[in-house]
């Protein structure tokens, strides 16, 4: 098994392992992430709470992307046995990544973990179209060289109401995704049978990457 130096040497991998590794309300640790567009974007979001731009992505059609990402989880399913994919693709850490990123998490400070903590708690139930639309919202920089932007357009007010519900946006943020005024989307909502006030009730709620 790879040293803690090493494994610190090839940053990807020292967050990748911490994401897959980490707990989702209150569960046990090593709950799968969905697949591997939202390995990504988890690991994208959790990058901009790191110091000194660790981890670096590329603006690609489907959004952030990290090239060498992609090649270090590959590396871990086929040749390390580190990582399985299961049915529908979704990721989790083997026995074997299970030691190694046990040994990643007790070295990083509590703030980390709990940057991984609240970002995978935050993004894994997301469908890729919540996803994505929150990743446009909260980073538009990221949306120039997208081919997703037609159905960003169609669909951005159902997907900001989707958020919503879930409590995953306030209604700044749910209108910010629909690409509306606060007071435009409430009615909306309201004519959806959606209280308004219930995601700004959500003390502290502030979702990663929107403070």
């Amino acid at each position: 098994m790879a040293t803690l130096q090493e494994l610190h040497n090839e940053i990807e991998r020292w967050y990748m392992y911490m994401l897959l590794y980490a707990p989702v309300d209150g569960s046990k640790f090593n709950v799968p992430v969905p697949g591997t567009e939202h390995l990504h974007k988890q690991l994208f979001v959790l990058s901009k709470e790191l110091p000194g731009g660790s981890i670096r992505f590329e603006n690609w059609p489907t959004g952030p992307y990290n090239p060498r990402l992609s090649c270090v989880k590959d590396c871990c399913i086929e040749v390390d046995s580190t990582i399985r994919m299961l049915d529908g693709g979704c990721l989790q850490l083997t026995d074997k990544g299970l030691n190694a990123a046990r040994v990643v998490w007790d070295s990083e400070p509590d703030l980390i973990r709990e940057h991984v903590i609240g970002i995978k708690e935050f993004m894994n139930d997301m469908e890729y179209r919540e996803m994505m639309f929150y990743i446009y919202s909260t980073f538009p920089e990221t949306a120039e060289n997208s081919s997703l932007l037609d159905d960003y357009e169609r669909h951005r007010v159902d997907v900001a109401c989707s958020l919503f519900v879930k409590e995953k946006a306030t209604l700044s943020l749910a209108a910010s995704v629909a690409g509306m005024r606060s007071d435009d989307l409430a009615y909306i909502l309201h004519d959806r049978g959606v209280a308004t006030h219930v995601a700004e009730d959500i003390e502290g709620f502030v979702p990663p990457g929107a403070s």
